[in-house]
């Protein structure tokens, strides 16, 4: 059941990705979202905190292509510095929830039984709290900050994944190949990790692009409530910021508003896409 000939899987995985134009379209437009942002040191070397009196809620311009705010800072670099802190939560916080549920969920759908049900009844547990409520609740008792966003979200998320991996578990450990493996006598840990492993994979792939864009969506929320870290603003915090000038000065919360629309509808089409080209029954009617 190890994948082999990886470079000709890669290809036909490209071909199937490919034939959903939406997908491609998101694609391009998270990496180049992506790449503005880690690289805005480069595009854009303006201080995000340099304060200019004389220059308040100036409109667009070839100065300032996304005008200023009403401390005359560059809207255009605040963009980009939002949009790496956003990103940075997204992707972090996807990855540890990623990370933490394909751990219990192997460890539950493998074992059964007990540890099943106790890892189970934990998760629902989690399912049940409302994420923002509880998000709230922690980021006031110990005031806000990146990575306490990133462990509220990280927390809360992981569910979903332990949930998938379970089920993927529950049906893989009863195949043959792994018999086979536990009647030669393999130890658990090579039959979870070298053996089931890479085959449950698919559904966490397609669920973790989608948990990056869930994550950006409830940083943003958190931030919009007013528990943003003004140290590291993010596309939530400039829209939060931007709420009293909205009938003055229109650009401050557009552009922001605009990147959070793009990444998170971006990274919604890749999921899709990658349902499309990583799901066994659509690749085999494609």
């Amino acid at each position: 059941m190890r994948a082999t000939n990886w470079p000709a899987r890669i290809r036909q995985f490209w071909v199937r990705f490919s034939k959903n134009h939406a997908a491609v379209a998101g694609l391009v437009i998270v990496a180049a979202l992506v790449a503005v942002s880690a690289g805005a040191n480069l595009i854009r070397a303006n201080d995000i905190f340099n304060i200019n009196p004389g220059q308040t809620f100036e409109s667009p311009s070839w100065s300032h292509p996304f005008g200023t705010d009403n401390l005359g800072r560059d809207m255009f670099s605040l963009f980009l510095y939002a949009g790496r802190v956003s990103f940075e939560v997204g992707f972090t916080a996807a990855a540890v929830s990623v990370l933490l549920g394909t751990l219990l969920g192997s460890i539950a759908g493998f074992y059964g039984g007990v540890v099943d049900d106790v890892i189970m009844r934990f998760t629902e547990m989690f399912l049940a709290i409302p994420i923002l409520l509880l998000g709230l609740t922690i980021l006031i008792i110990y005031g806000p900050g990146l990575s306490h966003v990133v462990f509220v979200i990280a927390v809360l998320s992981w569910p979903v994944t332990a949930r998938l991996v379970r089920a993927e578990f529950l049906t893989l450990k009863e195949r043959e190949f792994v018999e086979g493996l536990r009647a030669v006598g393999a130890p658990n840990h090579v039959i979870i990790f070298n053996e089931i492993m890479p085959n449950a994979l698919i559904p966490v792939i397609i669920n973790a692009s989608l948990q990056v864009g869930a994550a950006i969506t409830v940083e943003a929320g958190l931030s919009f409530l007013g528990l943003g870290d003004p140290s590291n603003p993010s596309w939530g915090y400039l829209l939060q910021q931007a709420q009293t000038f909205l009938t003055r000065a229109w650009w401050i919360a557009t552009f922001p508003g605009i990147g959070l629309l793009l990444a998170i509808l971006s990274l919604s089409l890749i999921g899709d896409g990658l349902n499309d080209a990583l799901n066994p029954r659509l690749a085999e009617k494609g």
